[in-house]
């Protein structure tokens, strides 16, 4: 199970934008992954996090940390369809959403 609590923090301390929607899709579409050990949804919330606090840190204007995130949120989503090479499975799910 995924810590609900930090979870919800992140989504009420964010506005409804295009970032928000997508955190709900992936959240919901990366559910079956959740027995993992590793990618699983803790990990995407964590890389996401971290996205976000680097793109701070360095100063990385809205648009870019948009995309930025946007990518953290998708980077694992291609083990739906398969283990091994799926970071192109992924980055076409990024684009298809």
């Amino acid at each position: 199970m995924y810590n609900v609590k930090w979870y919800q923090l992140l989504i009420l301390s964010m506005e409804q934008t295009a970032i928000n929607k997508a955190l709900h899709y992936v959240i919901d579409l990366l559910d079956p992954l959740n027995h993992y050990q590793y990618h699983n949804i803790n990990h995407t919330l964590d890389v996401y996090s971290r996205a976000g606090y680097l793109c701070d840190k360095e100063f990385i204007g809205e648009e870019d940390k948009n995309d930025i995130l946007i990518a953290a949120l998708f980077h694992d989503t291609g083990f739906l369809v398969q283990y091994y090479q799926n970071e192109e499975i992924g980055a076409q799910m990024a684009r298809n959403y």
